[in-house]
């Protein structure tokens, strides 16, 4: 699927509501959008945001008795995927090598975290070779 753009408030429910697992309800999505976010965010809210999430195709309501459930229709790593493509085309202008680089100097990474790294880097070269 398509990811379209979303803002930053239609991340935060969207995230929400990758976390949460099962039947997804609106008051699941604002109790845990809150609590997680450390927002005080109404109903009305976070339904406004879920009607635009629905518009782009991220979700689908249906109905199951009384209540309304929303259904994934992208996951969050389609989503991840898609952040990380536009951001290495965008600020890197497709450069790998210095997209990775940003990323390994955003902050101070573990040796765990280098020696992981340094092993998908091994293994992406056995993949070429």
């Amino acid at each position: 699927m398509k990811c379209n753009e979303l803002t930053h408030s239609e991340e935060i429910v969207m995230k929400g509501i990758w976390e949460l697992e099962g039947a997804i309800r609106l008051s699941h999505i604002v109790e845990h959008v809150n609590r997680e976010n450390g927002l005080t965010w109404k109903p009305q809210t976070v339904s406004t945001f879920i009607s635009k999430l629905v518009r782009k195709g991220y979700l689908e309501p249906y109905r199951s008795g009384q209540y309304i459930y929303y259904h994934i229709l992208i996951s969050m790593d389609e989503y991840r995927r898609y952040l990380v493509k536009k951001n290495l085309s965008f600020w890197n202008h497709d450069n790998v090598l210095a997209y990775v680089s940003d990323l390994c100097h955003a902050r101070q990474m573990t040796r765990e975290e280098i020696r992981r790294l340094k092993e998908e880097l091994d293994e992406l070269d056995t993949d070429i070779n």
